[in-house]
């Protein structure tokens, strides 16, 4: 009595087509649980727990001073008679409490001021990050994401711890 419907031959034919399948599922499960044990950045609440990276705000300032420093918000984001002040408590007060994804969008839609939503948003994120730096925030060990679920968790605190 056979305990298969076909015959050994065909058994071996189709459990040698079976096998390389059953081989690569079998990384793919390795390979998805070894990414869920890798570390992940730590969740950033507000910006008081280093919601930027040192060399993020450089490239930001970098970014600022071409786009938007010149007759607007000048070199030290002091403002202008065009522009407000990206710096100081009147600053800090006025976003207090928001997100970084309030602030980003603002940016975003009002800057550079002759074409806005004309720079990447890793360089609007980048600006941001200066722009935190400057109001006396502390970095942390990641860059600010460019993503607005990302930065939608990120409050704003008026100081750095």
């Amino acid at each position: 009595m056979r305990r298969f419907p076909w015959p050994a031959r065909e058994f071996r034919r189709r459990s040698s087509q079976v096998l390389p399948s059953l081989i690569c599922l079998s990384a793919v499960a390795v390979a998805v649980a070894a990414a869920a044990d890798e570390p992940r950045p730590p969740q950033v609440a507000s910006t008081s727990d280093g919601a930027f990276e040192v060399s993020q705000a450089a490239r930001g300032k970098v970014s600022f001073l071409k786009n938007c420093s010149t007759g607007c918000h000048m070199p030290g984001l002091t403002g202008g008679e065009r522009a407000p002040a990206l710096a100081g408590d009147v600053f800090l007060q006025r976003w207090k409490g928001q997100t970084l994804e309030d602030l980003f969008m603002r940016i975003k839609s009002t800057m550079p001021q002759q074409n806005p939503q004309s720079l990447s948003d890793q360089t609007y994120a980048d600006v941001l990050a200066f722009i935190l730096q400057a109001n006396g925030l502390p970095p942390g060990a990641h860059e600010l994401p460019a993503q607005m679920d990302s930065l939608r968790r990120i409050s704003i605190d008026s100081l750095g711890p």
